[in-house]
This record gives C-alpha cells, sequence and structure tokens, in this order.
C-alpha cells in the first residue's frame, strides 16, 4: 500500500507542476486559462487520492500507536532550505543579466530545496495533527515539488526565450562524474523574404489588368513621341525627344530596385528584431543600453 500511494504522490505532483506551468503559460499568452486544466486536475484528484490511502493506513497506525507533539525545525534549517530553493535562481540570473552563454543552472539543488522550505513549513504548521505525515506528503505533492520545478522551468524558458542556451548540471557521486546537459537556445522566428517583391508584383498585376490601346502612329510622329527608322521600325520618345529604349525592361529594372530595396529593410528589421529578443528580458539591461554586447 505505501509504495502505491508514494507513487500516486509523484505522479501527481509532476502532473500538478506541468498543469501549473500551462496555465501560466495560457495566462501570460493572453489564453484563456480554462483550456488546459485537465492535466492539473488530473494531478490534483490523484493527489488526494493518495492522501485518501495514505490517511486510511495512518489511521489504523495512529489508533494504536499515537505521534508525540511535532516540534518545528531549527531557524537554520529554514535557512539553508531557502538558500538552496533561491541561490541557483539568482546565480543563474546573474550569469543572464552578465550575458553568459550558456547558463548554468541546478535544478536538483532547488527543487531540494523547495521541499526544505515546504517542510520547515508544515512542521510548525501540522505539528499537533496526527495525521501530519499525510499533511507534509500532500504539502510536498501539491507545493513543494510544483513549485521547485517552476522555479526551475520557468527561467529556463525565459533565458531560452531570450536566445541564451542553458547548462542543466547534475552532480556526480563517487562511481559517477558531474553530467552537463546542454538545452539549446530557442532559433528566432525565421526571416519571411517573399519570392516575388511588391514593386514585380504590381508590375504583374498592371500588365495583366492593361487594356489595349489603339495608337495613330502618323499622329504619333507627327507629335514628336515617336519616330521612324530607316528600317522602318518606329522608336517611342520621351518628353526630351531621345528614344526610351526597352520601355518593359525599364519597367522590370524599377520593380526590381523596389523589391531589392524592401528586401533590405525587411532583414534590416529582422536583425534588429533578433537583437532585442537576444538582449531583452533583463532586469539591469535594456537592448536600448550602447554598452549592451
Amino acid at each position: 500500500m505505501g509504495v502505491v500511494y508514494l507513487l500516486a504522490y509523484v505522479l501527481g505532483a509532476v502532473s500538478t507542476a506541468f498543469g501549473y506551468r500551462n496555465l501560466i503559460d495560457d495566462v501570460l499568452d493572453g489564453e484563456d486559462p480554462l483550456q488546459n486544466w485537465g492535466l492539473l486536475a488530473f494531478g490534483a484528484t490523484t493527489i488526494a487520492l493518495a492522501a485518501l490511502l495514505h490517511a486510511i493506513t495512518e489511521r489504523r497506525l495512529r489508533t494504536e500507536n499515537p505521534l508525540p507533539q511535532g516540534t518545528p525545525v531549527s531557524r537554520g534549517f529554514v535557512a539553508v532550505a531557502v538558500a538552496l530553493w533561491l541561490g541557483p535562481l539568482v546565480v543563474s540570473w546573474l550569469q543572464f543579466e552578465a550575458f553568459v552563454d550558456p547558463i548554468h543552472m541546478f535544478p536538483v539543488v532547488t527543487v531540494v530545496g523547495s521541499l526544505g522550505v515546504v517542510y520547515a513549513l508544515a512542521r510548525s504548521a501540522f505539528a499537533a495533527m496526527q495525521l501530519r505525515r499525510v499533511a507534509l506528503l500532500v504539502a510536498f505533492a501539491a507545493v513543494g515539488l510544483p513549485v521547485g520545478m517552476l522555479t526551475v522551468g520557468l527561467p529556463m524558458a525565459h533565458f531560452r526565450h531570450h536566445l541564451s542556451g542553458v547548462a542543466i548540471v547534475v552532480w556526480g557521486t563517487r562511481t559517477t562524474p558531474p553530467k552537463t546537459d546542454i538545452l539549446e537556445a530557442e532559433s528566432p522566428e525565421p526571416e519571411e523574404i517573399p519570392v516575388v517583391g511588391a514593386g514585380t508584383l504590381e508590375l504583374i498585376n498592371a500588365l495583366a489588368n492593361a487594356v489595349p490601346v489603339e495608337v495613330d502612329v502618323a499622329e504619333e510622329i507627327a507629335a514628336g513621341r515617336m519616330r521612324r527608322e530607316e528600317d522602318g521600325s518606329i522608336t517611342i520618345l520621351g518628353d526630351d525627344g531621345q528614344p526610351q529604349g526597352d520601355v518593359f525592361g525599364r519597367l522590370q529594372e524599377e520593380a526590381k530596385r523596389e523589391d531589392d530595396a524592401a528586401r533590405e529593410i525587411a532583414h534590416a528589421e529582422y536583425r534588429e528584431r533578433v537583437r532585442r529578443q537576444r538582449l531583452g528580458g533583463r532586469l539591469f539591461s535594456s537592448p536600448d543600453d550602447a554598452s549592451a554586447l
């Protein structure tokens, strides 16, 4: 029975953590926070069932062997737990502010610290309860582990969104060396470059919608807008009396220059957007700082 409810606590805690994460993401994205409630509800239900099984077992034990009054943990324990919980977050954020890449994070230490803080609070809050072990495990599953995972996951997502890699450091043991897993930064949104530019599209549209017009060549020659060459061909003249040459070719060149200029502007805007994404998200600097990178 003990193994069953312990596994249920762990499953409920992990499900609750990811449910919280989805909820926070929906709120930050301006979406309906209730659209992904299923995982959070599943986690909470699993924790409740585990607590029920645990309480039944614990009540049978405490009927014959009641627990003595609990005692709160020392202030030193609380201080160490808070340091383990928030210390790695502060260290990783300082790396982010200093543009370190990749940013080294210590998720195991953070989660252990979070569980330690919840343990200290639960020991004080449930000291007189006979079922305080049940309450303690519920607090671990519903608060301690999810908060620890979110303390790691949310900053990690923030760092990667701002194009910084993350190195997950897991300390080794006597037989295994320390392990570091590198999570690459998110790729910026790809640059959208149209195959056919607006200038060329405008020219194509004008040609497609062009209406044939009859031209009185003799009248145009008399008006100085055309000239008949010796070989019988007709040359169109400009206002200055000079041949206009290949009119369609000139229009193509103008459209190409317009497209190239528009692409250059779009490319510059894209580079600036990526730069601001890379340098943004910090408390003590901004993409507008001249000294940033």
